[in-house]
């Protein structure tokens, strides 16, 4: 059943160090991101424009509460926040360390992210999801620690101009894309396309899928980097070297189609700039 209503807005505890403070709020960001998106690909059948759904953020914030040190009042814009009608309730939360060096608590914790994914659908238990929070989260420590090389001196965080050739050249990305590999049960694409087309059982909606996550995993790495031009010539490149791959085969079959026109029809919209229409139809593909 739906729950009604908007939970309160998680804030760190404070450590005392305003930089400290930042680092430990990336931190957390980037172990619920990393965390979640293996989840999501897999109990959403593949499908990683879930995790743009605001019922999941809700989800979160909701299983936040159950870590709860103590109440607040926050504000996200540049309100006067000396007026109370422009703050709204919030909550603290323990740092990262010590929720998941901490038994008691990360268990804590996973149960309550497993009963709110529930909740929105997503039929992963407790035990799964501590799982993945304890891989996870020396990934997201080494990640966090590398991003940091990238924030400005005013401590804001450079993210969304992180160039992607840059962000998958690190050994760190490397890791976790390769533990979502892993845990998602994705395949990895042959280096030549005919050995993946050398058996027809190999033939099928799997690869299809895959090429519509690749798409919108595409999408979101663009959306990430602020649709920069040079991120967009970068996938535009990507998707025109895809569809000058399978042109060429010798005797392609309609699963070989199917993808050429996948490929060709997200090539049309980010060439048009249409990125919300590209993910609302991948989405629902």
């Amino acid at each position: 059943m739906p729950v009604v209503g908007y939970p309160p807005i998680p804030i760190l505890k404070t450590t005392g160090s305003r930089e400290r403070d930042v680092k430990e709020a990336h931190l957390w960001r980037q172990l619920l991101h990393l965390s979640l998106t293996p989840i999501v690909i897999k109990y959403k059948k593949g499908r990683p424009a879930a995790l743009f759904d605001k019922h999941l953020g809700e989800a979160v914030k909701r299983a936040l509460l159950d870590l709860k040190v103590g109440e607040t009042k926050v504000t996200y814009g540049y309100e006067d926040v000396k007026k109370p009608e422009f703050l709204d309730d919030g909550f603290y939360v323990p740092t990262v360390d010590e929720v998941m060096r901490d038994e008691t608590k990360r268990k804590k914790f996973a149960r309550a992210l497993s009963r709110e994914l529930r909740r929105i659908g997503m039929n992963v238990d407790s035990g799964e999801v501590e799982k993945v929070l304890l891989q996870v989260f020396p990934i997201a420590k080494d990640l966090s620690k590398r991003l940091e090389q990238e924030w400005d001196p005013s401590l804001r965080n450079k993210g969304s101009h992180i160039d992607e050739k840059f962000l998958l050249g690190l050994p760190e990305f490397q890791k976790y894309l390769k533990y979502l590999e892993a845990y998602a049960g994705l395949k990895r694409k042959e280096t030549e396309l005919k050995k993946t087309l050398s058996s027809s059982s190999q033939r099928g909606s799997g690869s299809i899928e895959e090429v519509k996550l690749e798409v919108l995993s595409m999408l979101q790495a663009l959306k990430m980097l602020d649709y920069s031009e040079e991120a967009m010539n970068k996938t535009v490149k990507e998707l025109e070297g895809r569809i000058r791959e399978i042109e060429g085969l010798d005797a392609p079959w309609l699963e070989d189609v199917c993808r050429l026109g996948i490929y060709h029809l997200a090539l049309v919209y980010i060439k048009k700039k249409e990125f919300k229409k590209a993910e609302e139809v991948f989405k629902r593909l």
